[in-house]
């Protein structure tokens, strides 16, 4: 899943550079604003995150349940991540999803 991997090097990315120009910023005295500056974290939690389980961690868990299968995956993904802005459903392929990373949306396919 190399797109969540990408989304973890733009979040290192993001808290690296950024927290170093507000440092300098504020030595110097210049006024700014720290919403002007991205944050993909909601994306990097609804992937890996924990709690609520994330895209993988729920993967994880169809994978060890006996019988478990691909549209029940994307059925519960559906449930828990369905209102999320980052997250939408493919209605025309049901075992489909789109992530709406960092770089821009991917479609991908559970089979």
């Amino acid at each position: 899943f190399i797109n969540f991997t990408n989304e973890l090097l733009q979040q290192y990315f993001n808290e690296v550079i950024f927290e170093h120009e507000a440092e300098l910023y504020r030595k110097e005295g210049i006024q700014w604003d720290p919403l002007d500056f991205p944050d993909n974290r909601a994306i990097v939690d609804m992937v890996g995150g924990k709690a609520p389980p994330g895209i993988l961690p729920m993967l994880d868990e169809e994978c060890m349940t006996i019988g478990g299968k691909s549209e029940q995956w994307c059925s519960k993904l559906q449930r828990a991540h369905g209102a999320n802005k980052h997250f939408q459903a493919v209605k025309l392929r049901q075992s489909n999803f789109v992530v709406n990373h960092f770089a821009g949306p991917v479609e991908y396919a559970a089979k």
